[in-house]
């Protein structure tokens, strides 16, 4: 079977985003509370897995990640996962972000996660 560059090029332009959304997270965030909102970026986002921080805190809010595509979700690594967390964090407001569930074994689903501010 001998297939044109054309037809090809067709195939590729249907598949791409397939391929490209096969690993999407889509991160919600649902405020609890109406702590002030912190402005920071990504890195300076702190992520608690363990357990929340030692130090004084409001909840701002949930944040949830899904992995979009069930069929494609060993592709999503933990590394991945901690930086969309940080990522919503920051856009949220938060200050750091405390781990719900545990991250390394829900990787493959996506988690959820505590926005919170420090006092």
């Amino acid at each position: 079977m001998n297939r044109s560059p054309a037809s090809l090029l067709s195939a590729l332009a249907i598949l791409a985003p397939m391929l490209v959304s096969a690993c999407a997270v889509a991160p919600t965030f649902t405020r609890t509370n109406d702590a002030p909102a912190s402005h920071r970026t990504p890195e300076q986002v702190q992520i608690f897995t363990a357990g929340p921080p030692s130090q004084p805190y409001l909840e701002r809010g949930v944040i949830s990640i899904e992995v979009v595509n069930a069929r494609y979700q060993q592709m999503t690594s933990v590394e991945g996962l901690i930086a969309e967390m940080r990522d919503a964090g920051a856009a949220n407001g938060c200050d750091a972000v405390v781990a719900l569930t545990p991250i390394a074994a829900s990787q493959t689903h996506g988690g959820t996660a505590t926005c919170i501010v420090f006092k």
